[in-house]
C-alpha cells in the first residue's frame, strides 16, 4: 500500500461532531469509514487486537486501527496509488543490459577500481528503484542486479 503520512490524507471526525453535523447533509456525497484510534493501554492491560504498524510506526510509536488501513487501500484503488511492475519483456532487458555492462566491464578493472564502481553502482541502482517507485509507481526486482548480478561480476 501506499501511504499518505502520518496524518493520513483524509478528515477525521469525533462522534459528537459528526452526530451533530448529520442531519445537515454534511456527509452527503462522502465516503464514511467508522473505526476508532488504538487506545494507548498499560503493560498489564491485554492487548488491544485493532492495532496495527505502519511504517511511520518505527518514527513516532505510533499504532493505527484497522479503519485507517481501510481508508488507505480506498484511496489507493481510487487514485490508481498501487506499484505496478515494470513489464516481463522490459525486467528482462534491464536483467540482461546489466548483465552484460556488468560482468563484461568490471572483469576488466582492476581489484580495487572495480570495488569502488560495484559500490557507485549499487547505490545508483537503488536510487533509481526507489525514485521509480515514488515518482511513477513501478518498480522492478533491483536486488537480483545488486545481490545477484554484482557479486558475481565482481568476483
Amino acid at each position: 500500500m501506499r501511504y499518505y503520512g502520518e496524518r493520513g490524507a483524509w478528515t477525521t471526525l469525533s462522534y459528537q461532531f459528526a452526530l451533530e453535523r448529520g442531519g445537515s447533509g454534511f456527509f452527503r456525497n462522502k465516503v464514511v469509514f467508522i473505526g476508532q484510534e488504538p487506545e494507548e493501554t498499560a503493560s498489564s492491560a491485554p492487548p488491544e487486537q485493532d492495532r496495527f504498524r505502519t511504517p511511520y510506526t518505527r518514527w513516532n510509536g505510533k499504532e493505527v486501527g484497522g479503519v485507517e488501513l481501510h481508508v488507505t487501500a480506498y484511496l489507493n484503488l481510487m487514485q490508481d496509488d498501487w506499484l505496478r511492475r515494470v513489464s516481463g519483456r522490459g525486467e528482462m532487458g534491464l536483467l540482461a543490459l546489466a548483465g552484460l555492462l556488468l560482468g563484461g566491464s568490471l572483469c576488466l578493472m582492476r581489484r580495487l577500481v572495480a570495488c569502488g564502481i560495484a559500490i557507485v553502482v549499487f547505490g545508483g541502482v537503488m536510487l533509481v528503484a526507489v525514485c521509480l517507485s515514488f515518482y511513477t509507481n513501478h518498480w522492478f526486482d533491483w536486488m537480483t542486479i545488486v545481490g545477484g548480478q554484482l557479486p558475481v561480476a565482481l568476483s
